[in-house]
């Protein structure tokens, strides 16, 4: 990892720190300038200042079609969208208004740059204090997880270190594996995580509305944008 502040140009990653001149920090400078000076053994570049994404907004109705156009940009000879990781992995770019991920390939280097909003507030932290955080916390999950990764973001880590809890006897292929819930508790939580309800209501007691229980019931299966939805069939 390399940790980039995109308003000074100072770069900090395991080999050291320089500063960049990235000129209007596009895409291509940001690339071209990274890798002059990093190896190419670094995957993943965080912007902990600067938000490069956002230089254009005023020429943007939406906050997302800045962040997209962007990440479009063009990119230095050689460099191309990344199209395919293999399996589990990610590939194309993720357009978010603040905490986008872009993703490029060069033959076989592959590499992201990622907003470090995505892990936390550096509230004006220059990018060592940053890498430091993360090393301390890759130090904090060492004792318990002595192969941990810290992948992109959090939801990724939590996955991969959930998917270590479970016992090879379960299919990981992580041997020891961790404690899991007993059978029958496992069970029963299968048992009752179902994604609907079904209720028949027959004349007359066919309400004049659909009743409270339905809005809980279908806002927990599915999700809060289906609010205004009325389907009684499912």
């Amino acid at each position: 990892m390399a940790f980039l502040d995109a308003a000074t140009g100072v770069l900090v990653w395991q080999g050291g720190t320089v500063r960049l001149d990235l000129g209007q920090a596009s895409v291509a400078e940001i690339l071209t300038a990274v890798y002059a000076e990093a190896p190419a053994t670094v995957e993943r570049i965080y912007v902990t200042a600067g938000d490069p994404w956002h230089r254009s907004s005023e020429r943007h109705e939406f906050l997302k079609d800045a962040v997209a156009a962007w990440l479009n940009g063009p990119l230095p000879e050689g460099w191309t969208v990344e199209s395919s990781r293999g399996k589990d992995r990610q590939a194309g770019h993720l357009v978010h208004p603040r905490n986008p991920v872009g993703r490029w390939q060069r033959g076989d280097q592959h590499t992201e740059i990622r907003s470090v909003g995505e892990w936390f507030d550096p509230e004006g932290a220059d990018p060592a204090t940053v890498r430091a955080a993360f090393i301390e916390l890759w130090k904090a999950l060492r004792p318990h997880f002595e192969d941990v990764v810290l992948m992109g973001s959090p939801s990724q880590s939590g996955r991969d270190l959930w998917s270590r809890t479970i016992p090879a006897k379960a299919g990981a292929k992580w041997a020891d594996g961790f404690p899991v819930m007993s059978q029958e508790i496992r069970g029963l939580l299968h048992a009752t995580a179902g994604q609907g309800r079904t209720e028949l209501i027959t004349p007359p007691r066919v309400p004049e509305r659909v009743p409270g229980w339905y809005e809980v019931d279908r806002t927990f299966a599915y999700a809060k944008h289906t609010w205004a939805s009325r389907n009684l069939s499912t």
